[in-house]
């Protein structure tokens, strides 16, 4: 009984000067398996308490020990937990490394006969059963949280698309492997409900040395909810949502005990193919059925959107105060598109978490997603050394150092204009395919030109057509542009040649980005479509009117003189005006050209008959007024160190508009009043995906004289 007391004492004592004690020695080594392997991402912590760190891909560590005798434990899932007594001293670094062996688990005793139940499914339904619970008692979160984003190749192409991949700014080698983007972070991580806030504090980006990193960390994916969203709005199935049985089927693979607690091994299998469930292992403590670790997969066949392969792996701490929270989590995603073989990683480790305990006000109030303190990107190599609680691999380390070096290079002004004379050589592939830009020096003015396929098309009115078009700014000021557009047009059928020139002006908030003004004037003649919004792709009708004899395009033709203005508020609010002279010309079919056979099947006229039903269509001239406003609540932002970024909310945009139709101007005839008001959004429905949605309502107030391009075209 004494020796009971007096080593419950002592375990007292050891976490109370661990708790008391300043953090001054470093304790660092290699987590290894039994053939000596690394062991990527494993936790290494203080005993009875949330404070540790994570192993890196090779499994090295290193953390803060306070001085004085401490227990450390060693975790990774699948394997025992490896706990080591350190008399740390008050300074210096102390090596330590830790040998894992497979866990050794104990089979439940089991009625046999015919019918039997896999006992996974008896410790899945109890943890369904404290699901809800579980996810309602962490009613607020906050922890501070380190986070590591690598992006890897595999292998690489040498040229795509005629552009060189292979660069000497890419640390890679001869295959294509290396490290793509490396960045590193310390935020404060904040969620209350659905809401959700980081502020980092420090941030470096391998190679750039104003990178920013993610603004907007991956939350903690929480298995408790039905729907885990893991980088798609349609989510998955939680392995223990509510319906799981109808998605998945469990195998009991044993337990074992842990700190007293006993912890169950469940594997997890998709009942079927092609459905969004996880596939994987997920351990359950039984006291409380809290979830213990998990280490899950979706494969691309559940229809992840871009990857091949998404992997998550979670481990959870108890915190002593009844309830397991996150310790660590990876996100690794892989895929394969064209030549390209691209693997990422997102590692967090959470330290001194903070459950249901008061977030400031300010947190919240201010809609602020995302925040950085003002010196977060201005801390050296030497911040990160001291600090970094994950130590870095090999080829990272020779990242930061190759890309840090090319940086250099990179910001010299003369290396910079000597890729801005390269970049503008003219290639056969861009006239051809790609298009080309022009840069003059420091970038102040730019011209642009669409590719030969870019402006090639066919339709019914004009035959085989040319539509090239230049653009060139040029920047007065940081955020002060100037844009010239000049578009021609030539049907080869219709012979008719048309030429419209565009000028304007924006003014962009350095501090408030999307925030501005934009003013400008245009004239000339050119072909529209009737709906103003282009819903018919030219290319695609080219394609359909060559090979399908079906032709949705309509156009018409028409001189213009127009000035306009914009103004973006960058908070959901958006005001346009626009006052312009038109003549309209009609435009009748001159070709009826196709390589499909005729089967009796005719092209349609240009201006459908039951438009001419309507109104009278012949050239006439028009004074119009046009004016919208637009709303969207529900914004929040981004507060970057130099300017804020506004996010979209979820909630739908209305847009009003206001058409007039100026009658005795310059020869119009034009005499109307028109309104409508849209409301356009998406609905996320989860499993079901998502619906995108356009309501509108309108209509003439006055009609006394209204052409046909007047008229609204929802089908186009």
């Amino acid at each position: 009984m004494q020796s009971s007391l007096r080593a419950i004492s002592l375990l007292i004592l050891l976490i109370f000067l661990c708790s008391i004690t300043v953090y001054s020695g470093v304790l660092k080594g290699k987590v290894t398996d039994e053939a000596g392997a690394g062991m990527p991402y494993a936790a290494v912590f203080l005993d009875g308490t949330t404070v540790g760190t994570t192993t890196n891909a090779s499994g090295e560590y290193l953390m803060n020990v306070p001085a004085g005798l401490c227990k450390v434990v060693c975790h990774f899932i699948g394997y025992e937990q490896n706990t080591i007594v350190i008399d740390m001293p008050e300074s210096g670094i102390v090596l330590r490394d830790f040998v894992l062996h497979p866990q050794l688990l104990e089979m439940r005793a089991v009625d046999v006969h015919a019918n039997a139940e896999d006992p996974a499914y008896e410790i899945i339904r109890r943890t369904i059963a404290k699901r809800k619970e579980h996810l309602e008692q962490a009613k607020t979160f906050q922890a501070s949280l380190y986070l590591k984003t690598v992006g890897r190749s595999r292998s690489l192409p040498d040229k795509f698309m005629g552009q060189k991949i292979k660069t000497p700014d890419l640390d890679v080698d001869s295959l294509g492997r290396g490290v793509l983007y490396l960045a590193e972070e310390y935020a404060d991580y904040y969620a209350s409900g659905e809401k959700e806030s980081t502020v980092i504090k420090s941030v470096t980006e391998s190679g750039n040395s104003s990178g920013l990193g993610l603004a907007k960390l991956p939350p903690v994916i929480s298995f408790y909810k039905n729907n885990v969203k893991l980088f798609s709005p349609r989510g998955s199935v939680s392995p223990i949502a509510e319906n799981a049985f109808y998605y998945y089927k469990y195998k009991y693979l044993g337990q074992f005990e842990e700190k007293g607690h006993i912890i169950d091994k469940v594997m997890v299998v998709p009942k079927r193919q092609f459905e969004p469930c996880f596939g994987g292992t997920i351990f359950i403590d039984e006291d409380g059925y809290w979830i213990h670790s998990l280490d899950l997969t979706l494969p691309k066949s559940t229809g992840v959107d871009l990857f091949d392969t998404l992997k998550i792996t979670q481990m959870y701490l108890p915190n002593g105060k009844g309830l397991r929270v996150i310790k660590s989590q990876l996100i690794y995603v892989a895929a394969k598109i064209f030549a390209f073989d691209i693997t990422g990683t997102l590692s967090a480790l959470y330290e001194n978490p903070k459950i249901n305990e008061p977030i400031p006000d300010s947190i919240f109030k201010s809609k602020l997603e995302g925040s950085y303190d003002k010196n977060a990107i201005r801390n050296d190599t030497a911040y990160w050394n001291q600090n970094r609680p994950v130590p870095l691999q090999s080829d990272e380390l020779k990242n930061f150092k190759v890309q840090d070096s090319l940086n250099k290079i990179v910001e010299n002004p003369h290396y910079a204009d000597s890729v801005r004379k390269k970049q503008n050589k003219v290639k056969a592939v861009d006239l051809l395919l790609m298009g080309k830009t022009l840069n003059g020096p420091e970038y102040k003015d730019r011209l642009s030109t669409r590719s030969l396929l870019g402006i090639s098309n066919y339709n019914i009115v004009e035959g085989f057509n040319l539509a090239p078009r230049i653009t060139w700014r040029h920047t007065s000021d940081t955020g002060h542009n100037w844009f010239l557009t000049n578009a021609a047009r030539y049907g080869f059928s219709n012979t008719h040649f048309n030429d419209i020139l565009r000028l304007y002006y924006t003014s962009d908030d350095r501090s408030w980005q999307t925030r501005r003004w934009l003013a400008g004037i245009e004239g000339g003649r050119y072909v529209f479509q009737y709906n103003s919004d282009n819903p018919v792709y030219p290319i695609m009708n080219t394609l359909s009117a060559l090979f399908l004899r079906e032709s949705d395009l309509k156009i018409y033709e028409r001189w213009e003189g127009t000035a306009f203005a914009e103004r973006r508020f960058g908070n959901g609010f958006t005001a346009y005006a626009r006052l312009s002279w038109q003549r309209r010309l009609p435009l009748d079919n001159t070709t009826s050209f196709s390589f499909a056979s005729t089967n009796d099947v005719t092209f349609l006229s240009n201006v459908p008959s039951h438009l001419t039903q309507i109104t009278d269509w012949k050239t006439n001239d028009a004074m119009l007024f046009h004016a919208s406003l637009a709303w969207q609540a529900g914004y929040r932002y981004i507060q970057y160190p130099k300017f804020k970024t506004p996010i979209p909310g979820k909630y739908p945009k209305i847009t009003f508009t206001y058409d007039k139709g100026i009658p005795d101007v310059f020869g119009s005839i034009s005499n109307f009043d028109k309104y409508k008001v849209a409301v356009t959004g998406n609905a996320m429905l989860n499993l079901l995906g998502s619906l995108s949605y356009k309501l509108a309502v309108g209509g003439f107030l006055n009609s006394a004289y209204v052409s046909i391009p007047d008229l609204d075209h929802p089908y186009g």
